[in-house]
């Protein structure tokens, strides 16, 4: 088993369980034990939500962020332009960011919505 000197950084044994040297639960991420927002942030040390909170915070801003844009465009689309393909094609291009914005905050926070990711990022 490897060892880092870092309080919080996991290492990995050879069967594939995953380890924080303080001693907490490993997680079994090979075998389909997929954690829960509860089980990483059990493991995280207390000092270190003094930065994940504000960066958390921030991705949600920004989140909320490009869905204003988006609504304030699809208003502005729906009423200026004529052509339904057009319009379509245009609603579907402004859309493209809230909806990468939305799946990337959900697989932040929701571990388990990686198969959701997985498919944001293939498409």
């Amino acid at each position: 088993m490897m060892d880092f000197e870092n309080e919080g950084k996991l290492s990995a044994d050879l069967d594939g369980m995953a380890t924080t040297p303080n001693g907490s639960e490993p997680f079994d991420c090979l075998h389909g034990d997929i954690p829960s927002t509860k089980d990483l942030f059990k493991n995280v040390p207390t000092e270190r939500y003094k930065v994940i909170i504000p960066v958390l915070v921030a991705c949600g801003l920004l989140c909320l962020g490009t869905l204003v844009v988006f609504v304030y465009n699809f208003t502005t689309i729906w009423r200026n332009v004529v052509c339904k393909s057009r319009r379509l094609r245009l609603l579907v291009l402004c859309a493209t960011y809230s909806v990468f914005s939305v799946a990337s905050l959900t697989g932040i926070f929701v571990p388990r919505a990686e198969l959701l990711v997985d498919f944001m990022a293939a498409t």
